[in-house]
């Protein structure tokens, strides 16, 4: 009686299924259908609607052996009162016998699985099969619906809901009357919205969907209006497509947030061959800035791929030059001493991205704004401060002895000398006033007034010759014989130098 109740609840179960209970717990042999004999109340006089004894005998003899299924034995034992899986006892038995079946099936027999040529057998299996999902609640069906996913073998034209999941969407999509799905419904309708590229508006199990959750690399394309190729390279260079994804197996799940976000950072890229001229400063600079992180191409680095997603979101670069000009003192004409970034970084020998640092952090306070269509180029910074504040530069601003040398026409060692040797006990002609790091190494810079002061003061011999209109011989016997005589020992300073004021 137990076991004909269940059937008797559940008898409009799933499609095709019937009933639950297909097998005998005591002869172990399938239970078979036949029609009842007689008219009396079906509760009252069951035997009335009963084969014989000898017919009874005889269908258990040649019935095959089979177990009860798991999901038969839960209903028995619920009927009986006895508690099973939460989620399944929070429903009514025949939504529960009901969707374990139905997913079931489309596990064991695939998504479009003719039901009703499915046989008493083949039911008991899909119970089985679905039951060992339901079970474990929410979780355990999503895991069952991304096990029907994984068997589908439609394209990505064919793999909107229908096509992936076929009669298992199509019996809540399509179902023509008011008996309840259940709580599978809308676990099966967030999977779906959770896996698939479904758009807002779309009627989904009879609710319209209120905003969209995944995109596909089609959905994308189609709304962004990009090209379906250019939408996969950028995808794939930003993470959000598998390595191995398969465009023929496009079923959307795409994050829309940071898809739809990464689509319209690429309506806005400035390719990288074109930022710096939209930044105003050069190449390099633009590359140092990449490489320091401070500008991101909009998927990431670049992989080998030629796309615009390998360019740099407009708006990013607009906000990084808003960023440098945050503070700072506006002007009409630079101060002394003050350089553009790019001018300083060389007059400094450093990288230009440490410059940028250091105004990014606002460890700058002698700071002068051009005007901001400069862009880059607006932004001067006080080379002495920057090269204290990086540890490369102290004391004033100077020359390299190198550039002295070029200036006055003299050796590097020449230089050196006069640094260092003063004239008959006096301050020596050229002084230092600071140093910078080069190489790795502090070098001493020299004060451009004293080397202003040495080219009024003093002249190479060969300035002398030049100015009597004569040779180097004759000028020094000249002025040898007018009691002139060199400052320095010529071999020891390496040049042969004489007072202007003595001419």
């Amino acid at each position: 009686i137990l076991r004909y109740a269940i059937n008797l609840v559940c008898s409009m179960g799933a499609d095709g299924g019937h009933s639950p209970v297909r097998t005998c717990p005591v002869h172990s042999v399938p239970l078979v259908r036949e029609p009842g004999r007689g008219r009396g109340n079906l509760f009252l006089d069951l035997a009335a609607h009963m084969p014989d004894e000898a017919r009874l005998a005889k269908l258990a003899e040649i019935g095959k052996q089979r177990r009860v299924s798991e999901l038969q034995s839960y209903l028995e034992a619920r009927l009986e009162g006895r508690p099973g899986p939460e989620w399944l006892d929070g429903q009514l038995i025949d939504l529960a016998s009901r969707a374990s079946e139905m997913l079931g099936a489309c596990i064991a027999f695939g998504p479009n699985a003719n039901l009703p040529n499915l046989s008493q057998a083949d039911w008991d299996l899909a119970g089985e099969v679905g039951y060992e999902f339901t079970r474990r609640g929410p979780e355990g069906v999503r895991e069952g619906l991304e096990a029907v996913q994984s068997k589908t073998p439609c394209s990505k034209i064919q793999a909107g809901p229908q096509g992936v999941f076929g009669v298992l969407y199509e019996w809540i999509q399509f179902k023509k009357n008011r008996k309840p799905i259940g709580p599978f419904r809308e676990v099966f309708r967030e999977h779906i919205l959770e896996t698939m590229p479904i758009g807002a508006g779309t009627i989904l199990f009879g609710e319209p969907v209120v905003q969209r959750r995944r995109h596909s690399v089609v959905s994308l394309s189609q709304k962004f209006g990009v090209h379906p190729r250019t939408v996969q390279n950028a995808l794939m260079v930003a993470d959000l497509l598998p390595a191995d994804y398969d465009a023929k197996r496009d079923f959307g799940a795409i994050d829309v947030a940071r898809s739809e976000d990464l689509l319209r950072r690429m309506r806005r890229s400035v390719p990288i061959s074109e930022v710096p001229k939209y930044l105003g400063c050069k190449r390099p600079q633009v590359a140092q800035l990449i490489e320091a992180g401070m500008l991101k191409p909009i998927a990431g680095c670049r992989d080998g791929r030629r796309s615009i997603a390998q360019g740099v979101d407009a708006n990013d670069l607009d906000s990084f030059v808003n960023r440098l000009r945050s503070f700072g003192q506006p002007i009409s004409e630079p101060s002394e001493g003050v350089l553009g970034i790019a001018n300083a970084a060389e007059a400094l020998k450093v990288p230009a991205v440490k410059i940028v640092e250091l105004l990014l952090q606002r460890q700058l306070t002698g700071v002068e704004l051009l005007d901001e269509e400069l862009r880059y180029q607006s932004v001067l910074v006080d080379v002495a401060e920057v090269g204290e504040k990086l540890g490369c530069r102290t004391g004033s601003p100077g020359k390299s002895i190198s550039d002295v040398a070029r200036k006055l026409g003299l050796s590097a060692n020449s230089v050196d000398f006069l640094l260092r040797t003063p004239p008959d006990g006096m301050e020596p002609v050229l002084t230092i006033c600071g140093q910078t790091r080069h190489m790795g190494q502090m070098r001493d810079l020299v004060s451009p007034a004293s080397v202003d002061r040495f080219k009024l003061d003093y002249q190479k011999i060969t300035d002398v010759a030049t100015r009597m209109a004569t040779t180097v011989p004759e000028a020094r016997r000249k002025l040898k014989s007018r009691g002139i005589l060199p400052v320095w020992e010529p071999k020891t300073a390496g040049v042969e130098l004489y007072r202007t004021s003595e001419f």
